[in-house]
This record gives C-alpha cells, structure tokens and sequence, in this order.
C-alpha cells in the first residue's frame, strides 16, 4: 500500500510542476502586437501601465487594450499616429 501511495504522490508532484512551469511559460510568452507599438513611447510620454491594462492587476496577463482604449487618446493626441 504505501508503494501506491509513493507513485500516486509522485505523480501528483509531477503534475503540479508540470502545471506551474506550462502557466509561467504561457504567462512569460510576449504577444503578436496586431499594429506598431511602443511602450517607450507611451511611457515617455507618462501614460501609466495600467491607464491601458487595467487588468494587469487582476488576470495573470496584462491584456492587450482595445483599439478604442488606444482611439480615446489617439482621437484628442497623434491623431496622425
């Protein structure tokens, strides 16, 4: 019995670590920007992260705003951006 219990215990672990290191993995990923960005820009210019990522807080990834989020400034500012 306690041979049982060993390789049910290490598969659990195995599991459990397999889990952790796929979720950082996707976590860590970097995204496919869907148009020309710059966060240097938008930080330069003192927009703060979470004005655009509001659920960076919350989720386990930051998101990647709407484009009536980037079009609420870009209406008003860099119209021609």
């Amino acid at each position: 019995m306690s041979l049982r219990f060993l390789i049910i215990a290490l598969l659990i672990v195995a599991a459990v670590v397999a889990g952790i290191v796929l979720t950082r993995a996707r976590v860590l990923a970097v995204p496919v920007q869907p148009i020309p960005y710059s966060h240097q820009t938008h930080s330069d210019a003192g927009v703060e992260c979470l004005f655009c990522h509001s659920s960076a807080l919350r989720a386990p990834v930051a998101g990647i705003p709407s484009v009536q989020k980037c079009m609420g400034c870009h209406d008003v500012i860099a119209t021609d951006r």
